[in-house]
């Protein structure tokens, strides 16, 4: 279940209208994608438990290539968040293109305003760091969420086994004491024939 209700969710948001781009985070992710003959881009199976700032930064360098290039349009990050050991929810995010803050109007360039670094420049450094940072968070919460969910797997069945041992241990008595019973009916029978 836990695999499959993200799985889902990437189904369900792209459709049949395009083939999305993808990059595989994860061993069943890029089997999944593999076998639906999606576009795999890139596969990065493995790396939850151990990631690295460095993996993260190869993810978001492959993504904004792709959109720099205009490979691709957007770039949204699908990940389980982790809520509680019970609760994990499939989640999407928008990460690129950036939204414009709402409410505030954003201030015009006056002539003979200069930046320095420029706002292309800024817009280099930054956005590969942020980008870097939602993928090491999503990948994070992703592998919690599959911790707990294990976790509840698991207690769910030791809680079915511990059930079923009582269940067997009942009537394994029941039997063992049936048994009992009736070799003595036996042997009183045998007793009252005697006399």
């Amino acid at each position: 279940g836990y695999n499959s209700n993200i799985l889902k969710l990437v189904q369900q948001t792209h459709g049949d209208e395009y083939m999305p781009k993808i990059i595989a985070v994860g061993k069943k992710s890029a089997e999944f994608f593999t076998k639906h003959e999606y576009d795999v881009v890139a596969q990065f199976p493995g790396i939850a438990e151990h990631i690295k700032t460095a993996d993260a930064a190869d993810i978001a360098q492959i993504a904004t290539d792709l959109f720099t290039k205009g490979e691709v349009d957007e770039i949204e990050l699908f990940f389980t968040q982790f809520v509680s050991p019970l609760v994990q929810t499939p989640t999407r995010m928008p990460v690129l293109p950036i939204d414009a803050p709402t409410g505030k109007a954003v201030p015009e360039n006056k002539a003979g305003t200069t930046y320095d670094p420029s706002p292309e420049a800024v817009f280099n450094r930054v956005i590969p760091k942020l980008i870097t940072s939602l993928i090491m968070c999503a990948v994070n919460e992703s592998y919690a969420s599959e911790l707990g969910a294990r976790r509840t797997a698991m207690e769910n069945a030791t809680d079915n086994a511990e059930e079923m041992i009582a269940n067997l241990s009942l009537m394994y008595n029941r039997a063992r004491q049936e048994k009992i019973t009736n070799e003595l009916n036996e042997i009183v029978s045998g007793a009252n024939a005697l006399n």
